[in-house]
């Protein structure tokens, strides 16, 4: 059966549906789409482009629900980061209250160490006292 590519406008004599010169797929007409569909050994083909075209259906229902899908997670993320961005500036502050606190608990511990520095120091004195009192008597 001869046809004509509509891409290169060459003449082609054999069955295939590739054009020989440029390689494009043919476009079948009406009229032979008709005598396809009356020809049963094409007949097969278009049952098995059916079954394709279910796959193609099926695939369009999954490819519609993960649009769904990825739309809802879309709008979550949009929402986390504006609720990020809420966060940002009490973070900022628990990080300057953190440091504060490291550096008041570097204080507390002076202090403790100046305190018993300051406790024995004391107790030194009064034994001290005591000695010579008692050296006194």
């Amino acid at each position: 059966m001869r046809w004509t590519c509509l891409n290169c406008e060459s003449v082609n004599d054999h069955e295939g549906n590739i054009c020989e010169v440029c390689g494009y797929e043919r476009y079948f007409s009406i009229d032979e789409v008709k005598d396809i569909l009356k020809d049963n050994s094409r007949g097969k083909d278009i049952l098995i482009n059916e079954d394709q075209e279910k796959d193609l259906k099926k695939l369009q229902a999954n490819l519609k629900r993960a649009s769904t899908v990825n739309k809802k997670l879309r709008q979550e993320n949009k929402k986390m980061t504006h609720q990020l961005k809420e966060l940002e500036p009490a973070q900022s502050k628990l990080h300057l209250m953190q440091a504060q606190i490291f550096s008041l608990k570097k204080m507390n511990l002076r202090l403790k160490i100046w305190f018993a520095f300051s406790f024995v120091l004391i107790l030194v004195l009064l034994m001290i006292k005591m000695k010579l009192s008692i050296e006194f008597l």
